[in-house]
């Protein structure tokens, strides 16, 4: 008997989500549009920040953490935001959902999609970071609070762009809409990112550590159950 997850086949959902996510790769392997744009963005992000802030050694570890995220999420939205717009103007979401293809993993594909992409780009931003600000983030807590915020990125910004992805002004309405969501999860990666620098001990750091994995449980369910409402419409 197949296992099901939430009334789902759970072998038949991990091969279409394993297709879905090989095809998006090869996609991007062979046009080069999101990944390159987010390292452009945020390596001209640091830049400017680098040049704007007159960052002494007293302060770095304070202003650290906020540049960090406010580059990661700004570089995040240009490649969220085209990684449905390719669909769209290819038509190749049309198609999918015209085969017999579960909307949950079309979700968990893009989703993950926009998960490995953004761990790629926080890794980058992680090194840019000590090169031109002179700070360590080789922490433990700091290697756990960066990919609990990615995953909660790429959670609620996948649906968020699947929603924008046909309006006219997609590129202005999916930060209006998201930013807002996205704000706790900032609040709690900056904050145990903070933390996390000043080595404080794993009792103060906990609750923002928990705060982060209720959120991404939170938002990956209520996307997972609710993708086919937003393909569908």
């Amino acid at each position: 008997m197949k296992k099901r997850a939430f009334g789902k086949d759970l072998p038949g959902l991990i091969q279409q989500t394993w297709l879905l996510l090989k095809k998006d790769a090869l996609v991007e392997l062979r046009s080069k549009e999101s990944i390159p744009l987010m390292i452009v963005f945020c390596i001209v992000s640091l830049v400017i920040f680098n040049f704007t802030f007159d960052l002494r050694t007293s302060n770095v570890t304070l202003l650290a953490p906020g540049i960090l995220w406010v580059s990661f999420i700004f570089s995040g939205l240009l490649g969220l935001g085209r990684s449905f717009t390719r669909e769209t103007e290819r038509e190749t979401l049309a198609g999918i959902r015209l085969a017999p293809v579960d909307p949950a993993a079309i979700y968990l594909s893009k989703m993950l999609a926009c998960f490995f992409s953004v761990t790629i780009l926080q890794l980058l931003l992680t090194f840019l970071m000590v090169v031109f600000f002179d700070v360590n983030l080789a922490k433990p807590f700091v290697a756990v609070a960066l990919p609990l915020g990615s995953l909660g990125f790429a959670a609620i910004g996948t649906p968020f762009a699947a929603m924008t992805m046909n309006t006219r002004a997609r590129e202005a309405l999916l930060p209006v809409l998201l930013l807002p969501v996205l704000l706790p999860l900032v609040l709690a990666v900056v904050s145990s990112t903070a933390l996390a620098m000043d080595n404080v001990e794993w009792n103060e750091i906990s609750l923002w550590i928990h705060f982060l994995i209720g959120y991404d449980v939170l938002f990956l369910t209520i996307s997972f159950l609710g993708f086919q409402i937003i393909v569908e419409e």
